[in-house]
């Protein structure tokens, strides 16, 4: 089963299902990726090392907030771009939003 993933950058979002996608997509800039998988069973990943955030949606695995990602192991995106608080959490809003 192929699962659906999101990279929220400053000033795009890309999404697919696929490795090639995944390749596709920017290395640099992500500000936050979403997994559109349950939350994994525990022990949790470790927030420092994977950008893995608990929050009240279960069903969507989110990560932001570290200098790599790779939760698919498809190959690392990394450096997100500094934005302001405001400009941050309008993406973070985008992304826990989005069905």
């Amino acid at each position: 089963m192929r699962l659906k993933w999101k990279i929220y950058y400053h000033d795009s979002v890309f999404e697919g299902t696929t490795l090639e996608e995944w390749i596709a997509a920017p290395d640099d800039g992500v500000q936050v990726v979403v997994i559109e998988a349950p939350w994994p069973e525990p022990p949790y990943p470790d927030r420092f090392e994977t950008g893995w955030v608990s929050c009240a949606r279960r069903d969507k695995q989110f990560y932001t907030g570290v200098d790599e990602y790779d939760p698919l192991g498809y190959g690392v995106k990394k450096f997100g771009s500094l934005l302001s608080d405001e400009d941050y959490f309008a993406i973070w809003d985008k992304a826990y939003g989005d069905a």
